[in-house]
């Protein structure tokens, strides 16, 4: 990944996300009135932060309305007081996905809660006001669904182009809004894709089955290739531990997400995070030991998982490194499950 002052960071990059989404809110105290309402994830940013070196994301929608402490000091020159300046690089998602309506599949709380405004132009006010030091700041295009990839592209890089010190992130909407991504409508704007330093997809709108996704990207990474463009492909929403070696192995590079957030993680399923605790021989965690403990367990797995993906590459493509005596069919393990979804994409793919 090509950062904007000049470093790059090695990928795979597992990203840890922060949202408001799906998560409960702790009203301000009634004798302090003037405080805002925050997200109860803010907590755990401010905890989570400082173990987290390498990279995680955030909402801008929450730091504009403070339901992140973060943004409390945003503009301030002091940017190492901030948890945002620990990691290498630090994504700044555009906020669509707290102000989208409808249901998240993931969300173990449906949050039914009307947004607050929210548009282009206070994004953009948002990320103006990070310092001349947040040069470990990328910055994720605002979405445009239902318009032309060549619309949304030109967009982006006005918007992202005016803002040179932030590492600029494309993420692709369908052109259909009621549709998967079509890449063959890409093929003629794809040039203009090396202005960016990642290009990104949300997982659901890649296609509706995991064969299709699996498809989908390796079709987008094709095309990147065909075009001589050697970017990280990013894969929004798509940070289940079960999932990512197959993505990875078709072509993307970049995964982020909530389940550690939400769920627990057991030998390479995300399970509820009430199980993760009993499967792992703690039956007496009490509840608001889980509240941290999971998480920090998630983390865990997480830097086993990148491990994971850095021997499959080195190996020659071993499957085997996912194999796990809890997973499998009788006389199957993980790694074969993985390869076979795998191999089926490799024979439906058009490009």
């Amino acid at each position: 990944m090509r950062l904007a002052a000049g470093q790059t960071v090695a990928t795979p990059l597992l990203v840890p996300s922060f949202s408001s989404r799906g998560f409960g809110a702790i009203r301000p105290d009634p004798e302090r009135p003037e405080d805002p309402e925050r997200s109860e994830v803010s907590e755990r940013l401010e905890f989570f932060a400082r173990e987290i070196h390498e990279t995680f994301l955030v909402s801008a929608y929450d730091l504009h309305h403070r339901f992140l402490e973060a943004g409390d000091n945003l503009d301030s020159q002091d940017w190492t007081a901030n948890p945002l300046s620990n990691p290498r690089v630090m994504i700044i998602d555009s906020g669509g996905y707290e102000v989208r309506q409808g249901v998240d599949g993931g969300e173990l709380i449906q949050d039914l809660r009307t947004p607050r405004p929210w548009d282009e132009q206070t994004y953009g006010e948002l990320l103006d006001r990070l310092p001349e030091a947040a040069v470990n700041c990328a910055a994720v295009a605002w979405d445009r669904p239902g318009e032309s990839y060549e619309i949304q592209i030109r967009a982006a890089q006005d918007f992202l182009g005016g803002r040179s010190r932030l590492t600029p992130i494309m993420l692709l909407k369908p052109e259909d809004e009621n549709r998967p991504h079509n890449w063959k409508l890409l093929e003629s704007s794809a040039s203009r894709l090396g202005f960016f330093s990642v290009i990104g997809a949300t997982e659901d709108e890649l296609g509706s089955s995991l064969l299709d996704r699996v498809v989908a990207v390796m079709e987008l990474r094709e095309l990147l290739r065909r075009n001589e463009l050697d970017m990280p492909i990013h894969i929004f929403g798509a940070l289940d531990p079960l999932f990512v070696p197959v993505y990875f192995a078709a072509g993307a590079d970049i995964f982020d997400g909530l389940t550690w957030l939400r769920y627990a993680y057991w030998h390479g399923l995300a399970v509820h995070h009430r199980q993760g605790p009993l499967l792992s021989g703690q039956a007496e965690q009490r509840d608001e030991k889980r509240y941290w403990a999971v998480p920090a367990a998630n983390l865990s797995e997480l830097q086993r998982l990148h491990s994971r993906l850095l021997r499959f590459k080195a190996e020659n493509e071993d499957w085997s490194v996912y194999d796990d005596t809890m997973l499998g069919r009788s006389g199957e393990r993980a790694g074969d499950i993985l390869r076979s979804i795998y191999l089926s994409a490799l024979a439906r793919r058009s490009f």
